[in-house]
């Protein structure tokens, strides 16, 4: 299942919607309490412990001419041979009760039952503005994975474009179906929503130009890795 949606937020809704996301940055829910409080210290644990994250791994998929001019910003030398999981993403988890108005409206696109949402943002300003390609991979519970080799997928991935230039190169999001054959490319769209069946193989092409992007995952139960 892809269902796509466009101009999701208001223009007043889109303007606030990054400020209103970043107000949880370095925080995290409580799983006793529901309250928010301080998680710098996922920035030396587990962030350093993930074996499994190879779809955060910097690769490059575009022409020979523009691989030299991708490889000369200084953002991408450094990130380039590495994860860029610390880097490239603020992650976090965040229930219902602490939405924001803008994620709210989000979330009411495609109404499911969910208890909160991990998410992270890929901005192509960290890195020069370029977008250095995700690897084929599935969203699951990382931590569980790390620790037990057990998969388990989200119900669903919320996907939503906040800024993307119009003039940008590449940067679809790609999905595969069982077979790994290609099934559909969406392209980045600023305002646009897409929302796929949890367990649904996809990638990121590389891109040149600027383009933010948000992941939010629904669980109905809170992963392992913000316990």
């Amino acid at each position: 299942m892809i269902k796509i949606y466009d101009n999701v937020l208001t223009e007043e809704e889109l303007k606030n919607f990054v400020s209103d996301i970043n107000s949880f940055a370095g925080k995290i829910v409580c799983p006793h309490t529901d309250n928010l409080i301080d998680a710098t210290w996922r920035g030396d644990t587990l962030n350093e412990l993930r074996p499994n994250s190879q779809c955060m791994k910097g690769t490059y998929t575009g022409t020979k001419e523009n691989k030299q001019k991708f490889r000369n910003s200084e953002k991408v030398k450094e990130t380039l041979e590495s994860r860029i999981h610390e880097k490239g993403h603020l992650q976090q988890w965040i229930t219902k009760k602490h939405f924001p108005k803008s994620l709210s409206k989000i979330a009411s696109m495609y109404p499911c039952d969910f208890a909160g949402f991990e998410w992270w943002c890929y901005d192509s300003l960290n890195f020069g503005g370029h977008g250095l390609a995700i690897a084929r991979h599935i969203d699951c519970d990382a931590a569980l994975l790390m620790l037990s080799g057990s998969v388990v997928y989200p119900d669903y991935t919320f996907l939503f474009y906040d800024d993307v230039d119009e003039n940008l190169e590449g940067g679809d999001c790609i999905f595969y179906d069982k077979d790994d054959k290609e099934m559909q490319r969406v392209k980045p769209v600023a305002n646009r929503l897409v929302v796929f069946s949890g367990g649904m193989p996809h990638a990121v092409e590389t891109f040149s130009g600027n383009r933010r992007s948000y992941v939010f995952l629904a669980w109905k139960n809170r992963p392992r890795e913000f316990m």
